[in-house]
């Protein structure tokens, strides 16, 4: 008889390792009023916050590259973000930690930015937490991938190309949105899970629990996953069936 082993839960199948909730409803809050004061020019915000090649390059201001990502250009567009920055932040923070995202995240948003900026006009400034909403995609949809192995990895890839399509490809396009910092962003945070997965390998792998099931076609399932041989399952529900058999209780 054939012993099959399959992985009956693993790292993101079983409860959050923290809280991520409260970190996300924190970020959340500091987004939304960095970007009232941007758009209400508090503090003379726009001078200061937004990003562009000639501030960033020619003035060597390269903070701007992180404090552009809490600065919106109005409601809808700061709206429009933290709807997917929500469920991504809770999860990679409840299951990868503070470092993974937000500090990591956050890093690489700005060095996406770095890049960005860099294929603009001097004038234009760049503004939004876009970036790194794609790169908390691209992450999470790469651990996703790596870690729940309890499908075969044609299926997986058709669930990532399907919520990636969903998500993260526009059904139009806008002049004023750079999809550049869009396309880096998604990638930059697949390549950030990749690495961060073979960093943490062992551990992640330690969480599965296999599950080794015996398989042969003389056997069949019983109601109560009990393995019988198939000519004596038909024999017990022919005896079952006949009014002369008798139950004991």
């Amino acid at each position: 008889m054939e012993i099959k082993t399959y992985i009956k839960s693993n790292w993101l199948t079983k409860n959050p390792k923290r809280d991520g909730l409260t970190p996300t409803l924190f970020l959340m809050s500091l987004l939304l009023f960095s970007s009232f004061i941007y758009l209400n020019n508090l503090f003379n915000a726009p001078l200061w916050m937004s990003a562009t090649f000639d501030s960033v390059f020619t003035k060597h201001e390269w903070w701007r590259a992180w404090t552009t990502l809490f600065a919106h250009g109005d409601l809808s567009h700061i709206i429009g973000n933290l709807f997917l920055f929500f469920p991504f932040s809770y999860y990679l923070i409840a299951y990868f930690g503070y470092f993974f995202f937000p500090v990591f995240g956050f890093l690489a948003g700005g060095l996406v930015n770095l890049i960005v900026l860099q294929t603009m006009p001097s004038y234009v400034s760049l503004i939004g937490v876009s970036g790194v909403v794609n790169w908390m995609g691209g992450a999470w949809l790469a651990l996703s991938w790596l870690i729940d192995r309890r499908e075969s990895r044609g299926r997986r890839i058709l669930k990532v190309v399907a919520v990636t399509i969903v998500l993260f490809v526009p059904d139009s396009f806008k002049p004023e949105v750079s999809y550049l910092s869009h396309f880096l962003g998604y990638f930059a945070g697949m390549a950030s899970a990749i690495i961060f997965y073979y960093l943490f390998k062992k551990t992640i792998e330690a969480e599965e629990v296999l599950e080794h099931i015996p398989e042969d076609e003389n056997y069949v399932w019983g109601k109560d996953l009990e393995f019988y041989d198939e000519e004596q399952y038909f024999i017990d529900q022919q005896l079952s069936d006949s009014p002369y058999h008798q139950k004991e209780s």
